[in-house]
């Protein structure tokens, strides 16, 4: 899957990330839009960044928590 087969609001997070980020979060907006069900959670701590499918996120929509401060 491309990120062109994502959706629109999924493409245009990865496009505004820098690349190392947009390497970590990718497959997981693909799984996401793969399953159709459940939307992303990205997490941003001091030395890493993270994501996952969440059910307590709408399908199509990424939240982000920063725990980088």
């Amino acid at each position: 899957m491309t990120t062109e087969q994502l959706p629109e609001a999924y493409a245009r997070y990865v496009a505004g990330l820098e690349h190392s980020q947009a390497d970590a979060i990718l497959p997981v907006l693909r799984q996401s839009a793969a399953d159709g069900e459940r939307g992303v959670l990205v997490r941003f701590l001091p030395n890493e960044v993270q994501a996952m499918a969440s059910e307590d996120v709408p399908f199509g929509t990424i939240r982000e928590e920063r725990y980088d401060d």
